[in-house]
């Protein structure tokens, strides 16, 4: 794994949990796109990564993601690009129906396996796929 990726996958994980559009504009680019379930288009850039943030707090407003394992590889069809695979753990307390008044939070965890490419040459552009 390369340093430059580590870092970059810290500093995401940061955005991800603290869902800070300063720091998601300092890793995603404009162009990125990403393939969501349930949405019948692409979501592009930091709109749209911001769109999922708030999808996954939605039903689990306290959500942390936690990286577990992260591998990457040196991409010999772009070179100076490096293709990224991160395992992450979500956690957060559940938001059930019915009303508010009638809930019992519940400890949900949630593992999940992203894949992206990440270009040095389009500094923070990434594709992001469930795999």
């Amino acid at each position: 794994m390369s340093n430059s990726a580590d870092a970059f996958m810290a500093r995401f994980v940061v955005f991800i949990n603290s869902a800070n559009e300063n720091i998601g504009a300092e890793l995603i680019s404009d162009n990125a796109r990403f393939f969501v379930p349930n949405q019948p288009e692409l979501l592009i850039g930091l709109a749209g990564y911001m769109q999922i943030i708030a999808m996954m707090r939605s039903g689990f407003p306290d959500i942390q993601c936690l990286l577990k394992e992260i591998v990457t590889e040196q991409d010999t069809a772009n070179p100076g690009s490096e293709r990224i695979a991160a395992r992450f753990t979500m956690r957060g307390t559940h938001q059930q129906y019915p009303p508010a008044e009638m809930r019992s939070p519940c400890r949900r965890s949630i593992s999940t396996v992203w894949s992206m490419e990440r270009s040095s040459r389009r500094r923070g552009s990434m594709i992001f796929w469930r795999s």
